[in-house]
């Protein structure tokens, strides 16, 4: 039942689509690692491109378009729950073994986030 599930969530999701210069571009959720504001610009990171897609965009919008798979560990990153390798009170580590800050007043809705995550999956 968990693998009919899993297959069926992965199937629903939707990719993301943004507009980089002229152009847009689909990218899967999936392949998503974090997002991150700078300047009034998203810097997104993914597993397959070495440099980040930079697109303007609100991080509230951005947030809203991911979903609970994601979540806002601070003002400025939004970070995929599935590519969480290990967390501590102030930052998130990531899979690929980048690190993501994450705010004091975050860390325990982080928590709950992810374990919401975890009995999902």
């Amino acid at each position: 039942d968990r693998a009919i599930c899993q297959i069926r969530s992965k199937k629903n999701v939707e990719p993301l689509v943004i507009k980089v210069g002229g152009n847009y571009v689909r990218i899967p959720v999936d392949d998503i690692l974090y997002a991150e504001n700078q300047a009034r610009k998203i810097m997104l990171h993914t597993k397959s491109k070495k440099e980040p897609y930079c697109f303007y965009e609100k991080m509230e919008v951005l947030e809203q378009k991911l979903g609970d798979r994601f979540f806002r560990s601070h003002r400025g990153f939004l970070v995929n729950l599935q590519e969480v390798a290990r967390y501590d009170n102030s930052n998130i580590e990531l899979k690929n073994g980048e690190s993501v800050f994450l705010a004091k007043q975050k860390y325990n809705d982080f928590v709950t986030a992810y374990m919401k995550y975890l009995r999902k999956v």
